[in-house]
């Protein structure tokens, strides 16, 4: 049996999970394109994230993600997704069409550290208490990223080393 290299893949996990870092390494070993789910809708709309959610709110944002994940249902490269795009049963059954979708699951403590100085990203709850949002949101989530997945890998490690474990998964038997 010959072996195939997967050239779909998509990334899922909570913000700060490493997704971004990981999927931009992991293009590059596999030498496809990056795309940014996030980047995509901003370029589509011509606003930032805050912006969309703030002026339309995310009933809006959540459609806009439906749509712009629905533009890579053929294309070949690694995407990373916003760490919502399981909140809607339509993007899960979207991702899991794609050959392979993994989940990074990374540590709260981790995420908490990664995120604690960014404030460009709206909330998600209406807290104020960033930790505990954090933790509400990812709790809540973890179910149905575990159920969107083909795989979950631990992101508490380095990007480089996230990735690499992610490459070995590209690697298919073809039975041609």
């Amino acid at each position: 049996m010959d072996k195939g290299i997967i050239k779909q893949i998509a990334l899922i996990g909570y913000r700060g999970c490493g997704k971004s870092t990981v999927g931009t390494l992991l293009a590059q070993k596999l030498d496809l394109p990056f795309y940014s789910l996030d980047q995509e809708i901003e370029k589509k709309e011509a606003k930032s994230i805050n912006q969309i959610v703030q002026e339309k709110g995310w009933d809006y944002f959540r459609k806009i993600e439906t749509e712009v994940l629905k533009s890579f249902e053929k294309k070949e490269g690694v995407l990373d997704c916003g760490g919502g795009i399981i909140e809607k049963e339509t993007n899960r059954r979207i991702l899991r069409k794609i050959p392979l979708v993994v989940f990074l699951k990374a540590s709260l403590s981790v995420i908490h550290e990664r995120l604690k100085d960014k404030t460009d990203r709206p909330s998600l709850t209406g807290s104020k208490d960033f930790l505990k949002e954090i933790q509400e949101v990812y709790e809540r989530r973890i179910p149905l990223y575990e159920k969107t997945a083909h795989f979950i890998v631990e992101a508490d490690e380095e990007a480089e080393d996230v990735a690499e474990m992610i490459r070995v998964l590209t690697i298919e038997e073809n039975p041609f």
